[in-house]
């Protein structure tokens, strides 16, 4: 198979749709095929994305953050999708209760910090950022530093650019 080609089988889709291989409906396999249209789809941004998101309320409080692409756009134009950027600020009373809760399901269940705070009820204000073009990478592993690393060295500083350095 040569790269960026993808090969399915029909009866091997209807058969993990659940359909045996005589027992479908005129449109089934269209069905299936955008089922698994979406799913790539998904599999993609999911890709694309890398790190984590946050979804926020009008006053731009954090409602949650995930490792998954949240929210889930159903119909365009409506929501966004914002990819966190991981940067705090905290008052010093904040601080001092945030060390003192303990860890929280969803914390544990995503690996997320921050959700400790929105579990127990604190406030975590949101700023959005433009990357003016800049691609976005996290760094979670080892690895991710030499890759944003390149980025920064191919795209240059975003700070340069808010400066009216380069663009």
């Amino acid at each position: 198979m040569s790269a960026g080609l993808l090969l399915i089988d029909g009866y091997n889709l209807l058969y993990a749709a659940g359909m045996a291989q005589n027992d479908y409906r005129p449109g089934d396999l269209l069905r299936c095929r955008t089922a698994l249209l979406r799913f790539l789809l998904g599999k993609l941004s999911a890709a694309e994305i890398k790190g984590t998101t946050v979804v926020f309320d009008v006053n731009k409080n954090a409602l949650y953050f995930s490792k998954a692409i949240l929210p889930y756009i159903r119909n365009a134009g409506h929501a966004h999708i914002y990819r966190h950027i991981g940067l705090y600020g905290y008052r010093k009373e904040a601080l001092a209760r945030y060390v003192a809760l303990k860890p929280t399901p969803l914390e544990l269940g995503e690996g997320l910090e921050q959700l400790r705070a929105l579990e127990h009820g604190m406030v975590v204000r949101v700023a959005t950022v433009d990357y003016r073009g800049r691609t976005h990478w996290s760094i979670d592993a080892p690895g991710d530093a030499a890759i944003a690393e390149a980025i920064i060295e191919r795209e240059g500083e975003l700070l340069d650019a808010h400066r009216g350095g380069e663009a």
